[in-house]
């Protein structure tokens, strides 16, 4: 015990109490088995038992009963030699449904197992809501799904697959959706898996619409729902994407509508069966180059240019929109003495910046050490780009950022902290790829501490009844909920210690908050009058620097910046009260609010 005393009072001299609160919190971590999913086998299991899945048969009728608008829902499924023990499973969940306003289009693609067509023949005897075709040859599924969807006749088309499973609920909750707005042309919601057994897994809670992240995965999947008047307007599906062709489908309709909802609920299970993208998705690689053609294609048709490459991992991608200009990047850094830290954080700047067009304007707040002062005029003596400039106020972060926006003479604009380390190559370009984009506000990185534990990767509004950073302390090469770790992705908020934004945009929403958030919050409180004003954050994955959180300040661990701290903390939930009664858009209601390791929402937790 002596021993590790001695070693805590060693990292707190060395390296700071932040460190060691980090180490502290790793081996408590390691100790309890968390892992990024919150140990989801069995803890699935778990939050499944609390739930209330499935209405009761009175709610479901009062529910229903409830309907204004009660549209036809037209089920397509395309068939190939499934095994029709798992096809009479995926039916039944159709005509099981407790609402019962469907049309089911079902098309074999010329089966060889015979056993199909027999059991095909007897369903369509036995329900004339289900229409059934059989092709001479075979087509391929984009083909076969094209010719389910000439057989549908409702106002809303979805898509089941020929070995899955519906919830019973499923279209009622779409119904309910389409009550609540009429207008909505694409719904989508949340799924998991389920094995040869029966045996339910690896739920995907997923976020709102978030056209960055549809462009780096398919992550709407299933249960998708569609206005038929758009997917015919649209050109329903194309040949030559088989294996995507629902991907390739839902590009064109999310260019096409706003109108997009989702639906926080698990309506669809994901047969988990040999050879089926459920279990491995490299096993059908066709499906990943063809997804890849699909977002060509839409960069290609679209006014938005981009090149498209494999993800990092099977299943996704890595879109770089492209530059169309040249425009100047001014880089905003305050600090206060430190100067071995401001060092380093210029010289990784200048050594992994590529784009000519910069400037860095570097704002002393109220520096007394003469090291510092010397590196100031060392910059100014080696760098033209350098420009430095005096606050001699108290410190107060939004107000040192706002006036070095006013002296900045770029299009956009880089926040950067002084305890960065840039170590990505090409950052600025990487950044620039979101933040020249119309619809898109300010652009986060992702950032480790020094011990190469993840620091940022995104902000979640809401954890902890503030906001809070997501796989903090993790280890670096954690690729997070359903990849979300390694993948650009739109996200309510991200830190001001790198953050990228247009110059214009950032005057539209007033810049920083100097009055209520001088230290704590500002940056969570600019994403979201972004997000008021209509754009969308980004986490850029692909921008990356070492981070040394608050070595150039210190913690807050006196009373006076605690209670500081909590002030700026209740001022966010009282400003933004109704964000936070209704929940951050790009993190899921049934994920939990008190961690920050994407673990489920238990109302209770029992062994």
């Amino acid at each position: 015990m002596k021993h590790l005393i001695q070693r805590a009072q060693e990292i707190i001299t060395q390296e700071g109490p932040g460190v060691l609160f980090q180490r502290l919190t790793l081996r408590l971590k390691a100790f309890l088995g968390v892992s990024f999913q919150g140990n989801y086998d069995q803890g699935y299991q778990h939050w499944l038992k609390q739930q209330s899945e499935l209405l009761s048969p009175k709610q479901l009728n009062e529910s229903y009963e409830a309907l204004r608008l009660r549209p036809i829902f037209s089920i397509i499924i395309p068939v190939y030699n499934v095994e029709p023990k798992w096809l009479q499973q995926t039916i039944a969940s159709v005509k099981n449904q407790s609402y019962p306003h469907w049309q089911l289009c079902i098309v074999d693609d010329a089966s060889t197992n015979k056993a199909i067509t027999r059991f095909l023949k007897s369903v369509e005897d036995s329900d004339d809501k289900i229409q059934i075709e059989f092709s001479d040859q075979n087509r391929g599924i984009a083909l076969t799904s094209s010719a389910a969807l000439k057989l549908a006749t409702g106002e809303f088309v979805g898509l089941l697959d020929h070995d899955d499973l519906l919830t019973k609920d499923a279209l009622l909750f779409n119904a309910i959706e389409i009550n609540r707005d009429p207008q909505v042309d694409l719904l989508y919601s949340d799924e998991d898996k389920i094995s040869p057994s029966g045996k339910r897994s690896n739920p995907f809670f997923k976020p709102d619409y978030a056209p960055q992240l549809l462009h780096s995965q398919n992550y709407i999947g299933h249960f998708v729902v569609a206005r038929k008047t758009l997917v015919d307007q649209v050109g329903g599906f194309r040949p030559g994407y088989d294996g995507a062709q629902d991907f390739d489908l839902l590009l064109r309709i999310t260019n096409s509508t706003q109108a997009i909802k989702h639906i926080p609920r698990i309506l669809y299970h994901w047969r988990e069966i040999p050879g089926s993208t459920a279990t491995v998705f490299g096993s059908k690689s066709y499906a990943q180059q063809a997804g890849r053609m699909a977002l060509e294609k839409n960069f290609t048709d679209g006014d938005v240019k981009a090149n498209v490459d494999d993800g990092p991992f099977p299943g996704t991608y890595q879109t770089t929109y492209k530059i169309t200009a040249t425009p100047k990047v001014s880089i905003v850094l305050p600090f206060k003495d430190q100067p071995k830290l401001l060092d380093l954080c210029l010289k990784s700047l200048f050594n992994q910046t590529r784009w000519e067009n910069i400037e860095v304007i570097a704002i002393d707040n109220n520096s007394e050490q003469t090291e510092t002062h010397t590196l100031i005029q060392k910059w100014e003596a080696q760098s033209p780009t350098v420009r430095f400039l005096t606050y001699s106020r108290p410190f107060n972060y939004s107000a040192i950022c706002n006036f070095g926006v006013t002296e900045a003479s770029g299009e956009f604009i880089i926040l950067l902290n002084s305890d960065i380390e840039i170590t990505s190559s090409n950052w600025v370009e990487s950044m620039l790829s979101f933040a020249q984009l119309t619809d898109v506000g300010a652009v986060g990185a992702k950032l480790f501490y020094p011990n190469q534990t993840i620091q940022h990767a995104g902000i979640v509004v809401g954890i902890d009844g503030g906001a809070g950073h997501p796989y903090k302390n993790f280890p670096a090469n954690q690729r997070g909920y359903y990849l979300r770790l390694s993948l650009a992705q739109n996200i309510t908020a991200v830190t001001g210690a790198l953050l990228m934004v247009s110059k214009q945009k950032f005057q539209d929403v007033g810049g920083l908050d100097e009055i209520n958030f001088g230290v704590a919050y500002n940056d969570v409180d600019f994403c979201l009058k972004l997000m008021k004003a209509g754009y969308r954050n980004v986490l850029n994955p692909y921008c990356q620097a070492i981070h040394r959180e608050s070595s150039s300040r210190g913690y807050d661990l006196n009373a006076q910046n605690q209670v500081r701290h909590d002030t700026e903390k209740l001022h966010l939930r009282k400003k933004w009260k109704a964000f936070f009664e209704s929940g951050d858009p790009y993190y899921n209601p049934n994920l939990t609010l008190t961690r920050e390791d994407y673990s489920l929402n238990f109302k209770k937790f029992s062994t």
